[in-house]
């Protein structure tokens, strides 16, 4: 007569691939901060280009102002600025990264064009001319050291790229 059931080897071989797809599928669930904070980067980079296409086309001046939750475009300028009411591309957008650092470089200060603006205001003019900039995107971790992250680089004429900080 046959021994029915299965063999000590068998189940182990069972339960460390059981073990092995576990730990896989893990890692693959596990958020990655860095790929969001990229994620944002490129939004950022499509929507400036959208932006200063808009700024032309409308005749309209356009602005972008950052906080440490998200983000929001402004039309108008001076005490008048408001979101551009049911508009999807502009509305106001949170972070998909969480918490973000921002530091805008320019060789003209914020407000030295037209007027005065809040730190980190990008303005899209109707002209389309646009300062040079370099917008460093980076995870806020609190009182941690620097980490790695992203920029967004603004040529002054309607291109942008994306690059990697170290």
């Amino acid at each position: 007569m046959a021994a029915r059931g299965f063999t000590l080897v068998e189940l182990l071989v069972v339960l460390a691939m059981m073990g092995l797809l576990l730990g896989i599928a893990s890692l693959a669930a596990r958020p990655d901060p860095q790929g969001r904070l990229r994620r944002d980067a490129d939004r950022l980079q499509a929507l400036f280009t959208l932006a200063a296409e808009e700024a032309q086309t409308g005749a309209r001046p356009l602005g972008w102002q950052p906080d440490r939750d998200g983000y929001v475009f402004l039309v108008g300028g001076g005490n008048g600025r408001a979101a551009l009411p049911g508009d999807d591309d502009f509305r106001r957008r949170n972070w998909e990264a969480g918490a973000v650092r921002v530091r805008l470089e320019s060789p003209i200060p914020s407000g030295a064009v037209s007027g005065n603006h809040p730190p980190g205001w990008i303005e899209f003019a109707r002209d389309g001319l646009l300062s040079p900039f370099v917008l460093h995107l980076q995870l806020d971790e609190g009182d941690a050291p620097a980490a790695a992250g992203w920029s967004v680089r603004g040529d002054g004429r309607g291109h942008f790229v994306v690059e990697a900080r170290n």
